[in-house]
Formats: C-alpha cells, sequence, structure tokens
C-alpha cells in the first residue's frame, strides 16, 4: 500500500464542494435524522417507542420522554415529535389483528351466559386466576377483552330487564279486572 496524493482540478474540487454541500443542507433540514444522530435520548426513546408492542411499555416511554423534556435534555421540538410517533405507535397497537388467544377469549365472552360472566369479570380482574389467559395478553389487547366483556354484560342485563318487564305485564294483565264485565255475586248461607 502506498499513500499518494491526488491533487485534482479545480472544476472537479468545485463540483464535488457543490454536491458535499447539497448533501449537509439536506441533513440539516431534515430534523428527525439529526436529532437521531445527536442526542442520545431521543434516539432510545424513538427506538423503544418504534419497537413496543405493548401500550403499557408505551406509555412508561412517555412518561421518559416527559421528564427528559422536563429536565431539558430533549426540547420541545423534540418531544413533541415523540409524543407524535408514540401517538401514531398506540393507534397501530390498537388496531392490530388480535392474537390467537384474544380471539379465543372474544368467543367465548360472545357465547358466554350471565354466570359465566361474572365468572370471567372475577378472573380477569387483578391477578385473582393467575393462569387465564387474559394476563398473558399485551395491555391492548386486555382492554379490548374487558371492552367485548362489559358489551357482552350490559346487553345480557337489557335483556333481563326486558323479560322482567314482558312478564310483570303478562302478570298485570293476568290479575287485570275488566270495568264492563257483569259481575256475579252469590250470597253465601251459614
Amino acid at each position: 500500500m502506498i499513500n499518494q496524493t491526488v491533487n485534482p482540478e479545480f472544476d472537479e474540487k468545485q463540483y464535488a464542494g457543490q454536491i458535499l454541500q447539497i448533501l449537509v443542507e439536506q441533513m440539516e433540514r431534515d430534523f428527525h435524522l439529526s436529532s437521531l444522530r445527536r442526542n442520545e435520548i431521543y434516539q432510545n426513546v424513538y427506538l423503544k417507542i418504534r419497537s413496543a408492542q405493548d401500550t403499557a411499555i408505551l406509555a412508561q416511554t412517555a412518561e421518559i420522554a416527559r421528564r427528559a423534556k422536563e429536565e431539558k435534555r430533549l426540547n420541545l421540538k423534540e418531544y413533541t415529535t415523540l409524543s407524535t410517533v408514540a401517538k401514531s405507535q398506540f393507534g397501530k397497537l390498537n388496531n392490530a389483528r388480535p392474537s390467537a388467544t384474544l380471539y379465543r377469549l372474544e368467543q367465548e365472552i360472545r357465547c358466554a351466559d350471565a354466570r359465566k360472566i361474572s365468572y370471567l369479570k372475577w378472573a380477569m380482574y387483578g391477578s385473582n386466576l393467575s393462569t387465564h389467559p387474559i394476563h398473558s395478553l399485551p395491555k391492548q389487547e386486555v382492554q379490548r377483552a374487558w371492552t367485548a366483556l362489559r358489551s357482552r354484560d350490559l346487553i345480557l342485563k337489557q335483556k333481563a330487564a326486558a323479560d322482567s318487564n314482558r312478564l310483570m305485564q303478562q302478570q298485570l294483565q293476568f290479575n287485570q279486572t275488566f270495568p264492563n264485565s257483569p259481575v256475579k255475586v252469590t250470597p253465601t248461607i251459614h
């Protein structure tokens, strides 16, 4: 290997300098890329947001970004960008296709009666039944399962109320006296 110094022509120097100037201007204009290169906190938070598969992790990451902004380690523009990226990721996760576990759980909820709904509420709440499949799901799928459960519970309660109301109407009709009907009075002999 030999080091050799090359002296390019003036026109070649000018051309290369112009290209480099254009590239530098484009990189400076791209706020996101320059922030990724210059700010380690911005880079770490951004990568955590984009790799998150659970909305609980997104919430924690958003809190990290908020604290970094308060500590002046992120400027307002960087914080706003990260917030926007987090909202985008929230939407992506909430609209994602459900896992097989969630799909089976939603099927079970759709077919459940009032007793089964009561059991599922108990099993899904906190860590009452830690072996229940809901406890292995990410937060956004847990929320979807709870929404399905509340919806089914409401439907069953409305149906029970309607049935109760219909039964009450039938009983009132049975016990109702008609004003124009002849009443036969028979005397009792003692």
